[in-house]
């Protein structure tokens, strides 16, 4: 999925357009969004449901890669991660996803951090990419989303671009090939 700017962002210099330029910056932030804002299912949820996942089990929580991504990424599939949860378990379910996040980096070699990532976190599974940039092809920021399947382009040339081009050849320059 391309969306397309609000037409108040198409000009560079509009403040909505700054939001634009603010959205990959080196300090962390977060991204959220709900999946109903995607028609149908999210691209990269289809992706996990398709893929023959093979991968090592450690604690009801497996660890592999979605097989048409042929960059530098982690799978953790786990049970839904909200169901049950209580004031009484949020401790320790959150030590426990901040434990499946430490073990995506450590597989990805980057434990200590030295590297641009992306983390994407459902109910169900969370997925980590090393970035080697956030311009794609010399063009188009990537953000987290684009690994979702949603690209938000700035202008109708970066649109039309976006459009010409396989969404995997937009991730793959942006990442490390495995």
């Amino acid at each position: 999925m391309i969306r397309r700017p609000p037409r108040s962002t198409q000009s560079r210099s509009s403040a909505a357009s700054d939001v634009y330029k603010r959205q990959s910056q080196k300090h962390k932030h977060l991204q959220a969004i709900l999946s109903s804002s995607f028609p149908g299912d999210l691209p990269l949820n289809l992706l996990v449901k398709e893929s023959k996942l093979k991968g090592e089990i450690q604690n009801d929580i497996q660890y592999t890669r979605v097989e048409a991504f042929k960059f530098a990424h982690v799978l953790c599939k786990f049970r839904d991660i909200i169901a049950g949860l209580s004031e009484e378990n949020i401790k320790s379910r959150s030590k426990q996803l901040e434990s499946v996040y430490s073990e995506c980096l450590k597989r990805l070699g980057n434990s200590k951090l030295t590297l641009a990532y992306n983390v994407i976190l459902t109910r169900e599974w969370m997925f980590v990419v090393l970035r080697k940039g956030e311009v794609a092809l010399n063009l188009i920021r990537v953000n987290a989303l684009g690994f979702v399947g949603s690209f938000a382009v700035r202008s109708e040339v970066e649109y039309e671009f976006a459009q010409s081009r396989d969404p995997i050849e937009i991730l793959n320059s942006i990442t490390f090939p495995i």
